[in-house]
């Protein structure tokens, strides 16, 4: 998650409104450095396939960093190879003539948590749309993948996974406490939904 924040931070401190690409499930202050630069945030599936995918993009690869800049890489790179992620974080201590801490004091203060939680095949959709059912009026949810499950003190993604007998729960609150509290009520309603007939 701190990776994917600080990968933000040089994307789009180096890009005049940039587009900073981030799966569903990275934390909320993506936004807030979007908005501190002037830039744009664009949420794919937590899959690695669908968000490499989207980095590769056309609209996401000819609005990469100016070409001319000296610390131009793609965001594809940026992710996919940590050699070339140290590289461009030395690159701009070393452009901007900053120490380490102050980069990362540059990414806002977040609290996640995440957990993964035993789910049969069988149950998964049935946990998914009661999940979506339970929310009220007022609740807001988002379905990108999975359903993301918006509270006043943070938010709760559950994804089922498509590759093995399990949900991911991943939450982010204002303290740590809040975002552990968040991911474990989910869990444990998971659990009752999927013993329920």
């Amino acid at each position: 998650e701190l990776f994917t924040a600080l990968v933000s931070v040089l994307v789009l401190s180096r890009q005049k409104k940039g587009t900073v690409v981030v799966p569903v499930n990275a934390p909320g202050v993506i936004e807030q450095l979007a908005e501190k630069y002037e830039g744009k945030v664009v949420r794919t599936q937590a899959a690695i396939p669908a968000f490499m995918d989207k980095l590769l993009s056309p609209e996401i690869e000819n609005n990469q960093l100016d070409k001319s800049d000296a610390g131009s890489t793609s965001q594809f790179l940026l992710h996919s190879d940590g050699l070339v992620a140290l590289i461009q974080i030395l690159n701009y201590l070393v452009d901007y003539e900053v120490r380490l801490s102050d980069l990362l004091d540059k990414i806002p203060q977040f609290y996640f948590s995440k957990q993964i939680i035993r789910c049969p095949w069988e149950a998964k959709g049935r946990v998914m749309r009661t999940l979506i059912e339970e929310q009220s009026s007022s609740d807001a949810s988002e379905m990108l993948e999975g359903v993301k499950i918006q509270h006043p003190q943070g938010w709760v993604l559950v994804v089922p996974d498509a590759e093995e007998p399990v949900c991911r729960v991943y939450g982010e609150g204002f303290s740590q406490e809040i975002a552990e509290s968040l991911t474990d009520w989910y869990v444990k309603r998971i659990q009752e939904i999927e013993k329920s007939p």
